[in-house]
């Protein structure tokens, strides 16, 4: 923070400088962390960040042209370029984000591979909301849609609402870690070793699945809004997944056939394997996922988000595979 204040009292920041401050934002501040006067640690950081992207306009590179016109009109609502965006289409444009973002990776036998330039669009993001964050604004007369995104002070002029930058924030952030968290998995090879599974595994691991299936269902990042923004009502993440899809019906967990015969996709035989290794615990998005300080409570956790399902080591390097077994395997055979 002392030298985020820095940076703020003038001091040059360049993009490697503001890189590494995000990355750290990303990994040392935990966007679960219960709120404090409306704010955590990570709004408080988060907003001088994206401060500072702005009073020092920290040259980002250009955005990479997406050459798939479906999924950039699923993304991009205007034709204008980020810098220039509304509050509104910020946060629409965060909206298709966490909707897209399942459909954005691909596993290779490299790792996950990115269709979008999504470090590149985030710190837009962030570097416009910079903006926002420094100016009042005036809306054109007799517009009063900026009414439930802006506070008026006593010459009209209107502040972005704190409330509406803590929500940009809490998706920045998680899409952020998440895309961090899946590009830098280490692709851990094939192996025929399975676990030695029973159909008791499935009907102990039910709860367990409906809870996983509708965090997977839950846009990414959705979780932790609805948390912040409805602090003293959350208890459940199915309040989230019918607060966003009120007709939401829960998904079918596959036949124990199916899962033996491994045609069964990796969140459908995560809750039999936490049945084989209970000791290995799951983090969320709003329970921790990507902060160092969760994954270094057990030398080996889960981290599900999305449709995505990822192994995380104390020292927070993550893992990917194929086959989820391959996972587990190397949790339960590596020393740390």
């Amino acid at each position: 923070m002392l030298e985020l204040a820095a940076h703020l009292q003038e001091q040059p920041l360049t993009l490697p400088l503001a890189t590494d401050l995000v990355v750290r934002w990303l990994v040392q501040c935990d966007r679960g962390e219960k709120l404090t006067e409306d704010q955590n640690s990570m709004h408080v950081v988060g907003d001088a960040i994206c401060a500072a992207l702005h009073m020092h306009d920290v040259p980002i590179p250009s955005l990479t042209e997406l050459n798939d016109s479906r999924l950039r009109a699923r993304l991009f609502l205007c034709d204008g370029a980020i810098s220039d965006f509304s509050v509104r289409a910020l946060q629409d444009f965060l909206c298709n984000l966490q909707a897209e973002f399942n459909t954005l990776y691909e596993l290779t036998e490299q790792g996950y591979m990115c269709h979008v330039d999504m470090t590149t669009m985030l710190l837009m993001v962030m570097k416009r909301l910079g903006y926002w964050l420094r100016h009042d604004f005036q809306p054109p007369d007799g517009d009063d849609s900026l009414r439930d995104v802006a506070d008026p002070d006593a010459g009209g002029w209107l502040r972005l609402r704190p409330a509406v930058s803590r929500s940009m924030l809490d998706a920045v952030h998680a899409l952020l870690s998440f895309h961090r968290l899946l590009v830098m998995a280490e692709p851990l090879p094939s192996t025929t070793h399975t676990h030695e599974l029973h159909p008791a595994h499935l009907e102990a691991s039910m709860e367990f699945w409906w809870e996983l299936s509708s965090v997977a269902d839950c846009p990414v990042g959705g979780i932790t809004q609805y948390k912040n923004n409805f602090q003293y009502l959350f208890h459940s993440v199915s309040q989230v997944i019918y607060y966003h899809y009120p007709a939401y019906n829960r998904r079918m967990q596959k036949t124990f056939a199916e899962i033996e015969a491994g045609v069964a996709g990796p969140l459908h035989v995560l809750p039999l394997l936490l049945q084989v290794a209970p000791e290995i615990p799951v983090l969320y998005e709003h329970t921790g996922a990507g902060s160092l300080s969760a994954c270094s409570q057990a030398p080996f956790s889960w981290c599900v988000f999305g449709q995505f399902a990822l192994l995380v080591q104390r020292s927070g390097k993550t893992f990917c595979a194929q086959d989820i077994n391959t996972l587990l395997h190397h949790a339960l055979t590596s020393q740390n």
